[in-house]
């Protein structure tokens, strides 16, 4: 789970989307986790880390 979250989130943040629009879009989610406050600061933080 973690590992295709984290490769959805590499492949839109490769794709020159910022936090606000990964957030926005819940991809790198979907299928695993509701989105709320608490998934949108968890992929915030890994936005930033993997920039």
């Amino acid at each position: 789970m973690l590992v295709d979250i984290r490769g959805r989130l590499q492949q839109e943040i490769s794709q020159g989307q910022s936090a606000d629009e990964v957030v926005q879009s819940n991809t790198a989610v979907e299928g695993y986790a509701q989105s709320n406050a608490n998934t949108e600061r968890s992929l915030r933080a890994a936005c930033e880390g993997y920039r």
